[in-house]
C-alpha cells in the first residue's frame, strides 16, 4: 500500500546494506586470485578487480538507479480496498501459501531431501571435467620438428622442407613460417622459446578459423603418423591459455647415475605408452647417439711437432668450422664460418683419412697420430636443482584433461616408485604441477579472505551466533 516514493525509499533502507554485504563477500571470494604471486596469477589477477567493480556497480544500480526509475516510470497504482490482505488474496499467492504451509509442516522431510540432493551434487562433481585454463581460440597451428640430438642443421632443414611441401597443398594453411635451429619468437604470453639446437625446428601455421585449425591439425597428425618425415619426431599442437607447460602430462625421474636414470625412465615410458589415455610419449634426453672419440698418441704428436690443442683446432676447422669474420646486415651481424672438409665430414668412415698439417708443413694422416673409436653416448644431460633429471612426457587426446590423466598414470607408477633405489625419485610435472604451484600461491591468502568475509558478515548481522549461522550455510 506504499506510494512510489515511500516504496523506493524502503528499497534503500531495508535492502541496501544486506545487498552491499553480499556484494563485498562475493568480491572478497576472488581476492586470492587477484593477489596470488604465481604464473597463473598473471592471467587471473584481473578477475578479482573485474568482478569487484562489476558487482559494486550493479549494487549502485540496484539500490539507487532502479528505485529512481521506478519512481519516474511506474504509473500511479490505485489503493486496494482491504489493505495488505486483499493485495495478496489472489489465486497464485494462495497456491504458494498452501505449498509453503506443507513444506513447513514436513520440515524434517524437506531438510533431509535438501541434504540428499546436496550430497548427490557433491558426489557428481567427481564426474565433472576439471579445466581451469581452456585451450586458446587463436587460429595458429604449431609444429615441433625434433631430429635426433646431434643432427646437422642441413638434415633438419631437409625434414622441414618435406612438411612445408605438404602444407603448400593444404587449403587451410594460409601462412607458413619455419624457424630452423631454434624456436619461434615469443609472440604469445603462454609459450617459451626453445633453446638454439641444430636438430630442432618449429613451424607456425596461420589458418583463418578455428574449424580450419582443427581440420589441419587432424590431417597433419595423420600424415606424420603415416611417415611424412619419418626421420623426425613431429608434434602438432596449438596455443593454450594459462601457465606454460611444454607437455600436458610429464614425470621427472631424478637421480645421480645416468644409466640407472635411463632404466627407470624407460619403465615409466613403457607404462605411459601402454595407457590408452596417452597419444605420444618421449623423453627430453632423447636416444643415445654414436659419438666419435679420437685418442691421441702423444709420442707420435711430439715426433711430428704437433700438440693436442693444435690437432683440436685443425679438426674443428675440418668438421665444425671456425668463425673467420662477420658480415653486418642492417642491425644484425652474421658470422662467416670457414670449413675445409666439405661433405666428406658427414661420413664417419672417412674421418681417419683427414690430413693434418705438421709444424714443418708436412701432411700427416689423422690415423698416424691417434685412433678413432665410435661410442654410444647421451647427447644431452639435463639437470634440475643440480641433479640429473630425465623428463618423460607426452600428449593426450583432445577430449581428456591433463590433471586427470596425470593422476591416473601416477597411480600406475606406484609399483615402480616403491622399488626405486635410494636417491632416486619420480615426480609429477606438466600441467598438474603448474596447477599445484598456482594453488600454493593462493593458500596464504585464504586466511585473509576468510577473516574479511567474517568481518563483513558480523558488521551486517551484529551477532556472533548469526554470523556463524550465515557463514556455515553460505553454500
Amino acid at each position: 500500500g506504499y506510494d512510489r516514493i515511500k516504496a523506493s525509499a524502503y528499497a534503500w533502507s531495508h535492502t541496501a546494506a544486506p545487498m552491499l554485504a553480499g556484494t563485498l563477500v562475493t568480491a572478497v571470494g576472488f581476492m586470492p586470485n587477484g593477489f596470488a604471486q604465481s604464473t597463473a596469477g598473471e592471467y587471473t589477477s584481473n578477475m578479482f578487480w573485474i568482478v569487484g567493480i562489476a558487482l559494486i556497480a550493479s549494487w549502485v544500480v540496484a539500490v539507487v538507479f532502479t528505485p529512481y526509475l521506478g519512481v519516474k516510470m511506474l504509473p500511479d497504482i490505485k489503493t486496494v480496498q482491504g489493505g495488505h490482505t486483499a493485495i495478496y488474496n489472489t489465486r497464485r499467492y494462495n497456491r504458494f501459501r498452501q505449498l509453503l504451509a506443507r513444506v513447513i509442516a514436513r520440515k524434517w522431510w524437506v531438510a533431509a531431501s535438501v541434504v540428499a540432493v546436496f550430497t548427490v551434487a557433491v558426489l557428481g562433481m567427481a564426474l565433472v571435467k576439471k579445466q581451469f585454463f581452456p585451450t586458446s581460440d587463436r587460429p595458429e597451428v604449431l609444429v615441433d620438428v625434433q631430429m635426433p640430438y646431434g643432427t646437422s642443421i642441413e638434415q633438419t632443414s631437409a625434414a622441414v622442407t618435406k612438411i612445408e611441401d605438404w602444407l603448400k597443398r593444404q587449403k587451410e594453411a594460409k601462412i607458413v613460417t619455419a624457424y630452423i635451429g631454434q624456436g619461434a619468437p615469443r609472440f604469445y604470453l603462454a609459450m617459451a622459446p626453445e633453446l638454439p639446437d641444430p636438430s630442432f625446428a618449429k613451424i607456425v601455421i596461420l589458418t583463418d578459423s578455428e574449424g580450419s585449425r582443427e581440420a589441419l591439425k587432424f590431417r597433419l597428425r595423420q600424415a606424420a603418423a603415416d611417415g611424412l618425415a619419418p626421420e623426425a619426431r613431429v608434434r602438432v599442437t596449438q596455443l593454450v591459455f594459462g601457465p606454460y607447460s611444454p607437455y600436458p602430462v610429464a614425470f621427472r625421474v631424478t637421480g645421480s647415475d645416468p644409466t640407472v636414470l635411463r632404466g627407470i625412465a624407460d619403465k615409466v615410458k613403457m607404462v605411459m605408452q601402454a595407457s590408452p589415455l596417452m597419444r605420444t610419449v618421449n623423453t627430453d634426453w632423447g636416444s643415445r647417439v654414436p659419438t666419435l672419440h679420437f685418442t691421441l698418441n702423444q709420442d707420435r704428436l711430439q715426433a711430428v711437432g704437433l700438440t693436442s690443442n693444435a690437432v683440436a683446432q685443425q679438426l674443428q676447422f675440418l668438421l665444425s668450422g671456425v668463425p673467420v669474420t662477420a658480415v653486418r646486415e642492417d642491425i644484425r651481424s652474421v658470422q662467416v664460418v670457414g670449413r675445409a672438409a666439405g661433405d666428406i665430414r658427414l661420413d664417419p668412415a672417412k674421418i681417419e683419412g683427414f690430413t693434418l698439417i705438421g709444424s714443418a708443413g708436412q701432411r700427416i694422416p689423422l690415423s698416424q697420430v691417434g685412433e678413432v673409436e665410435v661410442r654410444m653416448e647421451d647427447p644431452v644431460l639435463r639437470r634440475r636443482d643440480r641433479m640429473l633429471t630425465i623428463t618423460v612426457r607426452g600428449d593426450i587426446a583432445e577430449s581428456l584433461q591433463a590433471p586427470d590423466v596425470s593422476t591416473a598414470i601416477f597411480k600406475q607408477l606406484q609399483p615402480i616408485i616403491a622399488t626405486l633405489p635410494n636417491g632416486y625419485r619420480v615426480e609429477q610435472a606438466g600441467s598438474i604441477e603448474e596447477s599445484g604451484k598456482a594453488t600454493q600461491a593462493m593458500v596464504p591468502l585464504f586466511p585473509i579472505m576468510i577473516a574479511m568475509t567474517l568481518l563483513i558478515i558480523i558488521l551486517q548481522v551484529r551477532s556472533m551466533s548469526a554470523m556463524v549461522m550465515v557463514f556455515m550455510t553460505a553454500p
